[in-house]
């Protein structure tokens, strides 16, 4: 999987921890929530969006990060 779904998957879990649905997001940021419920589907968010995501979650940088990697399923052996 690539990074960017990695993130995403990572913006999804936290959403659903919150108790934060895409529409409760997309209002929380001026958006609509075809544009939010796109820009997850698509993996596709601008630094802005990101930031601005981020900023709502109260989560950093850092943390997102460490959490996509936390679900990442890293090959220890070849057969």
């Amino acid at each position: 999987m690539a990074f960017r779904e990695d993130i995403t998957d990572a913006l999804k879990r936290e959403l659903k921890a919150q108790g934060l649905t895409y529409s409760q997001l997309a209002r929380q940021l001026s958006l609509s929530e075809a544009a939010i419920k796109r820009a997850f589907s698509q993996s596709n968010f601008t630094l802005k969006q990101l930031d601005e995501i981020c900023r709502v979650l109260n989560l950093d940088y850092e943390a997102l990060i460490e959490s996509s990697n936390a679900q990442t399923t890293k090959i220890t052996m070849l057969s």
